[in-house]
């Protein structure tokens, strides 16, 4: 939770296994190098309201075979989220 809003956001995580991947998404821009995923805000959806305001993303995956979970989510260049 942040004391004052967002404006503008990226999201970031990494795949720990190789053969993970973003196929389609959707609430923002998503793109994906190697293990490496990033959406960043939509024009309607770039800001995040202070104290708890959320913004909601979703995609659709491809894997081959293994698919275990991001180890951490960063918005914004600071960690979020830790699995």
């Amino acid at each position: 939770q942040a004391a004052t809003p967002v404006n503008g956001w990226n999201l970031t995580f990494t795949w720990p296994a190789a053969g993970e991947a973003v196929q389609s998404g959707w609430n923002g821009t998503w793109s994906q190098s190697g293990q490496s995923v990033t959406v960043t805000n939509a024009a309607w959806n770039a800001g995040i309201p202070p104290n708890g305001g959320t913004v909601s993303v979703g995609f659709n995956g491809t894997d081959t075979g293994q698919n275990p979970t991001p180890a951490a989510f960063s918005l914004n260049g600071t960690v979020c989220a830790v699995n």
